[in-house]
């Protein structure tokens, strides 16, 4: 069985492929399944990838990488 730090790095790498214009791309999931995604279902891919990486795409000033200020 893989690491999730692995699966992690296969669904990266499937979900850069997508960016790119593949039209199918196949990863393995945590339960060892196989699930096809498609340019369509790209949200669906990067969904399960926030849910080992929370961080993933989202912009630095998203990321919670400094002290929260409040502004009023």
């Amino acid at each position: 069985m893989a690491t999730t730090e692995e699966l992690l790095e296969e669904a990266k790498a499937a979900y850069h492929r997508l960016a790119l214009g593949e039209a199918v791309v196949e990863v393995r999931d945590q339960s060892g399944e196989s699930i096809r995604y498609q340019a369509a279902s790209k949200n669906a891919l990067l969904e399960y990838i926030r849910s080992m990486d929370p961080c993933f795409l989202l912009p630095p000033a998203a990321q919670g990488s400094g002290p929260m200020r409040f502004v009023g």
